[in-house]
């Protein structure tokens, strides 16, 4: 939608062609250069995400079972947790055990082929050879 944009005292301001819209503020309103209000965030500043991983990745003197070690703040963190959950608490063990599913080593599965599958291996089998590759699958 082209548009002219008037200022108050009715004449026209800016380009004569210039689109208003979405993203398209007339030029009158925009922030002026200089304007501190329009600034930002100053490059170089940290945004939260660099701040939070930043403090969680700091070493930290701990007491582990009456000895002093370091370790990083997070590893800390999911120690005491890990800890709580292991007394009892069970604000603890609900925040410690979905992450200990999440995370646990996966345990190798074994896929016993069935009828359906020795069906389905031919067939892509059958699939290869007519298109001229020769069988890439193993034969179960």
């Amino acid at each position: 939608m082209m548009t002219t944009v008037y200022g108050r005292d009715g004449e026209p301001t800016g380009h004569p062609n210039y689109e208003v819209g979405y993203g398209r503020p007339p030029e009158k309103t925009r922030f002026k250069k200089g304007n501190k209000s329009g600034r930002g965030r100053p490059k170089g500043s940290p945004n939260l995400k660099t701040m939070v991983n930043r403090i969680a990745d700091e070493k930290v003197s701990a007491k582990i079972q009456g000895k002093p070690v370091k370790m990083k703040r997070k590893e800390l963190m999911l120690l005491h947790v890990a800890t709580l959950a292991c007394q009892g608490d069970l604000k603890a063990l609900d925040r410690f055990l979905p992450l200990v599913e999440r995370f646990e080593d996966a345990q190798e599965t074994v896929v016993i082929p069935t009828e359906d599958t020795r069906e389905d291996l031919a067939a892509i089998e059958e699939y290869l050879r007519y298109h001229g590759r020769s069988g890439e699958t193993d034969g179960a």
